[in-house]
């Protein structure tokens, strides 16, 4: 026989709803924040907080507000952080599936591949020649090595908020 859900019971279930819930407005699984569902759980806590006698209720009580807490604390956080601009950026897209490793000496060929990913059509149109951007990965990759200690650097390029971008990292283990 199933035993009775208790006050305490469906607050659990509610604070991991609204875990749940927040995780999926921030990823934009939803539109809207889970603001109701978060009153309901602010209500009730207040509500328990008045009507629990038993120790072992007040225990577990106290322990189910702090998580609700946690979660509402990080929550309104990352949501203040999206909104000016400082959380997780946009997705990263990779426009080129090719990685371009560039050790002590820069080829052309690379060089110009790399380029041409980068720009594309629009190289024509851009203000940066050739030559500037040689000049560009070979400090981008002298900066990387030193800073690292690595002996190579990989370049590819990416997608991100619609403008393509030259990322780089240490070539380790190619």
């Amino acid at each position: 026989m199933p035993s009775e859900s208790t006050p305490l019971d469906e607050l659990e279930r509610n604070i991991r709803s609204f875990k749940i819930e927040c995780t999926r407005y921030l990823n934009a699984g939803t539109d809207l924040p889970p603001k109701a569902l978060r009153q309901v759980i602010k209500t009730t806590l207040r509500r328990l907080q008045d009507d629990t006698r038993s120790t072992a209720d007040r225990f577990r009580l106290g322990s189910l507000e702090a998580r609700f807490n946690t979660l509402n604390e990080f929550f309104n956080r990352q949501v203040v952080e999206r909104e000016e601009g400082r959380g997780r950026s946009a997705p990263v897209h990779q426009v080129d599936s090719r990685r371009f490793v560039i050790g002590d000496e820069l080829e052309r060929d690379t060089a110009a591949a790399l380029y041409q990913s980068l720009y594309g059509d629009s190289a024509k149109a851009t203000s940066i020649d050739f030559e500037t951007f040689i000049s560009y990965l070979e400090t981008q990759r002298d900066l990387i090595r030193n800073r690292i200690g690595c002996s190579r650097v990989q370049f590819r390029v990416a997608q991100e908020d619609g403008k393509r971008k030259l990322k780089a990292r240490p070539a380790i283990g190619q």
